[in-house]
């Protein structure tokens, strides 16, 4: 993704829930419509988006957030997926997180219908159309994005937009009011995200898996550090960390901000090479065995990464 800097005119911190730099591109109008295997399922897109030759690189994109969800030994966890773009997210957890009910949440029209299509091969899928934020308010703004990332920015001209919070959002949604695992991939908006959601974090306490990406959270106006001490301060204690490729890097109990500091270095030094981020899942006091048996799976299959 070519990275856009975000004017201070830009709503702060208000998120149009879009999804992975990796997985979105800006649709053309003149686009052809591509459809390809995905294990037993098919996913649909236009030529434009850059999800198959991510998954014809890196087949086994993804798979440690099934890996995350698995560890949990729930038969049938609820997952919330903020940003779901094409739907691509549900569809690999129907291949290696059987059982679980995903609510998927994107806030860009544009990618509706593919959501629609790809995720009705499968069950257990409810769609939300929703602008996230850490307030509820209406605002006059529009959209702006560059290759699939998406944001509002103010325009008293504009149109009337309804920005909400995900504890807001879920009154509407009462079955995934107690979700086990929230997962937030939206460009640097996720801390806000997070705060709009203090109330489900708070009671239900899921395993949260979001991308931190040092460079997008700095042009959203959020610091490198505030995401986990906000964590934290609701009682999240395990992180494990992986690169954007999904390669596990730390498995740490409560990281001091020496830790996230020392990444964000390394993801800016590495931007200009292969914009080098992060993933993290962050386990709450009460989810800890299962974030010991994540780091048990890793061990056991031998994967090469750190832990304290």
């Amino acid at each position: 993704m070519r990275l856009k800097e975000v004017s201070r005119r830009v709503l702060p911190p208000i998120a149009i829930d879009a999804a992975r730099w990796l997985l979105k591109s800006k649709t053309p109008p003149s686009a052809t419509r591509i459809r390809f295997q995905y294990g037993q399922f098919f996913l649909k897109c236009d030529s434009s988006h850059h999800l198959p030759k991510i998954l014809n690189d890196l087949p086994n994109f993804g798979r440690n957030l099934a890996d995350v969800i698995n560890a949990l030994e729930v038969r049938e966890p609820r997952v919330i997926d903020i940003g779901a773009n094409i739907g691509d997210t549900a569809i690999l957890l129907a291949r290696f997180a059987p059982g679980a009910t995903v609510l998927c949440i994107e806030g860009d029209a544009r990618f509706m219908s593919d959501l629609k299509c790809n995720t009705s091969q499968i069950n257990g899928v409810t769609i939300a159309q929703g602008i996230l934020s850490d307030r509820t308010a209406e605002v006059r703004g529009k959209f702006t994005d560059e290759k699939g990332t998406a944001h509002v920015v103010l325009n008293e001209g504009s149109d009337l937009l309804r920005v909400q919070t995900l504890d807001d959002l879920l009154t509407a949604y009462p079955e995934f009011s107690s979700p086990d695992v929230l997962k937030i991939d939206t460009d640097g908006f996720e801390p806000a995200i997070l705060r709009g959601a203090k109330g489900v974090l708070s009671s239900s306490k899921p395993v949260v898996f979001y991308e931190w990406h040092p460079e997008c959270y700095n042009m959203a106006g959020e610091d490198n550090i505030s995401h986990a001490d906000f964590l934290m301060e609701l009682g999240y204690e395990g992180f494990t960390i992986f690169t954007n490729r999904g390669e596990l890097l730390l498995h740490i109990r409560r990281p001091g901000h020496e830790v996230w500091e020392s990444f964000a270095r390394f993801s800016g030094e590495r931007r200009r090479i292969d914009n080098c981020h992060f993933d993290v899942a962050a386990f709450p006091t009460e989810r800890l065995n299962a974030w010991d048996r994540l780091w048990g799976h890793y061990s056991k299959c031998g994967t090469s990464i750190a832990g304290y």
